[in-house]
């Protein structure tokens, strides 16, 4: 059974911040300073942020700073452990670059 992902533009400010909380917190192998993670939550919460969203929850998303009016970065990006190697990292990155 394949299953559902949707990528969506989040505009809201606490939503993003609860998505990009619950998933780096969930990654203490690469997101184990706390600190740093409530650095990560306060300024992406300001950027452009993709989610990838199966049956209603947040599994993985992505923050994107602008550098300049013609470059971007990633400046965060987690997928659930469960859901990584799947495709939806690749997809958040092609989502959000096209």
């Amino acid at each position: 059974m394949e299953i559902k992902v949707a990528t969506e533009l989040i505009p809201d400010t606490n939503k993003k911040k609860e998505i990009c909380r619950n998933i780096l917190s969930a990654l203490p192998d690469w997101f184990g300073i706390p600190e740093s993670v409530d650095n990560y939550v306060e300024k992406c919460s300001a950027m452009p942020f993709w989610a990838a969203i199966i049956q209603g929850d947040a599994v993985g998303f992505i923050a994107v700073k602008s550098t300049s009016s013609w470059a971007a970065e990633i400046y965060v990006m987690g997928i659930l452990k469960e859901h990584q190697k799947s495709g939806i990292g690749r997809s958040l990155f092609t989502f959000c670059y096209d």
